[in-house]
C-alpha cells in the first residue's frame, strides 16, 4: 500500500533548525512503554470532552484536529502531564540526537510545543493518515490513548534507511500509555482503521513561542501575538479561540487578604 515514498524537501527557512529528511529517516523512534498510566490518559480524555464541551475553536466533528493547546488549555487543564511529556523530550532528545544542543536552546526556554493535537480515527472519524513529515518542528511525540483491543488496522509506520539509501517501512508496537518519541522530519504515518475508534495525543516541540491558538502554526512568535490576532477580525489571522471563561469557566473571587 506504501510502496511510492516521496522525496521531500528540508525545512523551509525562518522555521527552525534545518534537517534533512534522508538524514532524519537514519533515526530511530524511541518508545517509553506505559508512559502514561491509566488515570493520566482518563485525565487527557476528560480534558477533550471538558474543550469540546466548551466550544474549541476550529473542530466541528470527529475528523477534525482538536487543538488543544488553544489559549494554553492543556497546559491549564493538565499542567503535570504536560511537565512529564516535556521531561520525556528533553532527556530522549539528550540521549539520542542532541537536537536542543545544537539549536542551543531547551523545552520551555525556546523550544516549545508548536501544536499539541488530539486525533480520532475510525467510524465517522479520520481514517488514514498518509506518509508526511512534520516540517518544521523538531521532535514529535505520538501517545496512544485507546487500547488496542478496541480498533483494528490503524498501525504506526515511519520510513527507515539502510546504508544511507535502501528505504523500508518500519511497523512499530503501539499500546495504550505508550509514547512514541523521534525526529519529526523523520516519515511517518498512520494505515487504515477499518473497525473501532483509534485515539492518540500528538505534540511538535519547535524552535518558537508555545502557540497558543487552534491551528498547526506557522508562526515562531504566535504565542506572543495571540492578543492581536484576536483583535484583528477577518485580516486572514485564524479566527480568534473561545476565551478563557469559556474554555476554563468563570473564576472564583479572590479572598480578601488581611493586612
Amino acid at each position: 500500500m506504501w510502496s511510492v515514498l516521496t522525496p521531500l524537501p528540508p525545512v523551509p527557512p525562518g522555521y527552525g533548525l534545518e534537517l534533512d529528511p534522508f538524514q532524519a529517516d537514519r533515526t530511530q523512534v524511541v518508545k517509553r512503554r506505559k508512559f502514561l498510566s491509566s488515570a493520566e490518559i482518563g485525565e487527557v480524555s476528560a480534558a477533550v470532552s471538558l474543550l469540546k464541551e466548551r466550544g474549541a475553536s476550529n473542530y466541528a466533528a470527529k475528523d477534525d484536529t482538536l487543538y488543544m493547546q488553544q489559549l494554553g488549555f492543556f497546559q491549564e487543564v493538565a499542567p503535570d502531564i504536560h511537565r512529564k511529556i516535556s521531561e520525556l523530550v528533553t532527556h530522549t532528545d539528550k540521549a539520542h540526537w542532541g537536537l536542543l544542543a545544537s539549536c542551543d536552546e531547551e523545552v520551555g526556554e525556546g523550544v516549545n510545543p508548536r501544536c499539541i493535537e488530539f486525533h480520532e480515527y475510525g467510524k465517522h472519524a479520520r481514517n488514514v493518515c498518509g506518509s508526511h513529515t512534520d516540517t518544521g518542528s523538531l521532535i514529535t511525540v505520538d501517545i496512544m490513548l485507546s487500547p488496542t483491543s478496541e480498533f483494528e488496522g490503524g498501525g504506526f509506520l515511519t520510513v527507515a534507511t539502510e546504508d544511507g539509501s535502501k528505504e523500508r517501512l518500519q511497523r512499530h508496537a503501539f499500546e495504550q500509555g505508550d509514547a512514541l518519541v523521534f525526529v519529526s522530519h523523520k516519515r511517518h504515518m498512520v494505515e487504515p482503521v477499518t473497525s473501532g475508534a483509534r485515539c492518540v495525543l500528538v505534540l511538535e516541540f519547535w524552535e518558537g513561542v508555545a502557540c497558543e491558538g487552534a491551528h498547526r502554526c506557522m508562526d515562531p512568535e504566535c504565542g506572543t501575538k495571540r492578543l492581536e490576532g484576536a483583535a484583528a477580525g477577518g485580516s486572514g489571522i485564524p479566527p480568534p479561540s473561545p476565551s478563557e471563561e469559556e474554555l476554563f469557566g468563570p473564576k472564583s473571587p479572590e479572598p480578601d487578604m488581611e493586612a
